[in-house]
């Protein structure tokens, strides 16, 4: 049940009970939790990589490879905003496949013959009892059993299919506590597993889209207390990744490019609060409406036409370009066997492929004999308008 968060207040002489110093600790982790999914989005924050190694194996006298999968240690936050930590690097048994799954369905399209489907692995937060009392219940007071928590952490093995339910996961609202909460799975990665022999065979970070998150920020504003803002991608920091500067150097400037070994910025962009804009490179505004690029050349009966440079299939079959294809004849020449030519077909159809023939009749004359032919071609794509649903119409 959401309510007010409380904390306890102590006075000199007032009996110390379990109670208060229970609400102490959970104050504090509260608040935690109250700011890690407030100010930060759940998902790894370092470590939790679903390693693998090849492990040769012998079987019925010849040798087969299976692997050996670890889950690195590290942290992550969960949408609850409950920390949940790996303190050591934890191996991912073979049986625990057939312990969380069972017999697992096997894909029919599956490089490896007889494999399952990939299944995601899953990070899930779970508590459990300790150590006991550090002195016994009957010199201290009469409480029993477990004076610490764990706070330990679960490898599953999901249903195949679960990741796509993850997005869906409900957290903790603003009044609710910790201990409210319900488990919250975080996704580290994907095996497939070879039924029968008992081993793991692939293993993947993205399947079908669906990839571990990573940690972030929920932030309106960032405020730097020095002269430079620095964004840059990869762990662990290593010159040449791309890197975002905000800098109050040269009256204040923006330069994005490659990070150096020093820690600055080998720009490929820089942009000033005067307005200069400085590119080390090329600049491609892209297609505007009305832009239009051509293509023109022979093409002969059975040839696809090529599109004009810049413009790729998937761009004209997503709407994004129109298509307007025009082919013209090139009569072949006079020989003494051949003297009269008719065209009989000459197009190009939907999938760009010229279709040319011509009709000829012999000198001497007799019937018409179809020969293929060839033809000049002007190709000319257009953008057009989108529509407001982004599509073009």
């Amino acid at each position: 049940m959401a309510e007010q968060p409380q904390r306890p207040r102590f006075k000199d002489g007032q009996p110390l009970a379990a109670a208060d110093l229970e609400l102490l600790g959970d104050h504090a982790r509260n608040h935690d939790a109250r700011h890690d999914r407030a100010l930060h989005t759940p998902g790894i924050a370092l470590g939790l990589e679903l390693e693998s190694q090849d492990l040769p194996l012998d079987f019925n006298g010849r040798t087969i490879v299976t692997k050996r999968l670890t889950v690195k240690a590290g942290i992550a936050d969960d949408g609850n905003g409950v920390q949940l930590v790996l303190a050591e690097d934890r191996p991912l048994s073979p049986t625990q496949f057939e312990d969380d799954v069972g017999a697992g369905e096997v894909d029919p399209e599956a490089a490896i013959s007889g494999a399952t489907f990939f299944y995601p692995v899953l990070l899930i937060a779970d508590d459990r009892d300790g150590s006991a009392p550090a002195f016994a219940p009957e010199g201290c007071g009469t409480a029993s059993g477990p004076a610490r928590v764990v706070e330990d952490v679960q490898i599953r093995i999901g249903r195949r299919g679960e990741e796509t339910t993850l997005a869906a996961q409900r957290s903790l609202g603003p009044g609710e506590t910790v201990a409210e909460a319900t488990p919250f799975r975080l996704l580290l990665g994907f095996v497939r597993f070879l039924d029968g022999l008992n081993r793991y065979v692939e293993v993947a970070t993205e399947v079908d889209g669906a990839r571990p998150r990573r940690a972030g920020v929920r932030a309106a504003e960032v405020v730097t207390p020095r002269d430079r803002l620095l964004l840059r991608v990869g762990e662990p920091p290593a010159p040449g990744q791309p890197a975002l500067a905000l800098e109050t150097a040269a009256g204040g400037q923006l330069r994005f490019g490659r990070s150096t070994a020093d820690g600055g910025v080998d720009p490929v962009l820089t942009a000033t609060l005067a307005g200069a804009v400085t590119i080390n490179g090329t600049l491609d505004p892209g297609p505007v409406v009305g832009t239009v690029r051509t293509q023109s050349g022979v093409a002969t009966d059975g040839m696809p036409l090529p599109l004009p440079p810049g413009v790729t299939a998937k761009d004209v079959e997503d709407g994004k370009w129109a298509l307007h294809i025009q082919v013209t004849p090139r009569f072949p020449l006079p020989t003494p066997t051949q003297h009269a030519f008719v065209v009989s077909r000459c197009e190009a159809d939907a999938d760009r492929v010229v279709r040319c023939e011509f009709s000829t009749m012999p000198a001497g004359g007799g019937a018409l004999t179809a020969i293929p032919g060839a033809c000049n071609f002007l190709v000319i794509a257009a953008v057009v308008e989108p529509t407001a649903s982004g599509a073009a119409p």
